[in-house]
């Protein structure tokens, strides 16, 4: 059944297909939504290492979102943005992958 809930496209109650919040309460709600998609069980620190290695060009960022993922270290605001920015206009990341990387960290 399609929930919000357990939409891999759901960022922080954000759904991105659809560029709007999800309304509260609403979440749990059975719907019929075509762009529902079952979650990805990857570890994330898995698929940002595997995006340093393969995406050279944007690797000092991808590695900025590992660091802010695992929270050991602070990341300065400018590198943080640069990260965010990446995250979300990289054009080889599929939506579900992005939504799994932004839940690993609160952004703000």
């Amino acid at each position: 059944m399609a929930l919000c809930s357990t939409c891999a496209n759901n960022i922080l109650g954000y759904c991105p297909v659809f560029s709007r919040s999800i309304p509260v309460r609403k979440e749990a709600v059975e719907h019929d939504c075509t762009a529902w998609r079952m979650h990805n069980d990857r570890d994330v620190l898995q698929v940002v290492s595997d995006l340093i290695q393969t995406h050279r060009e944007h690797a000092d960022q991808w590695w900025c979102v590992r660091d802010m993922i695992e929270g050991e270290l602070t990341v300065p605001p400018g590198r943080r943005a640069g990260a965010l920015q990446v995250l979300w206009t990289a054009e080889y990341l599929d939506m579900p992958t992005r939504a799994l990387i932004a839940r690993a960290f609160i952004p703000f």
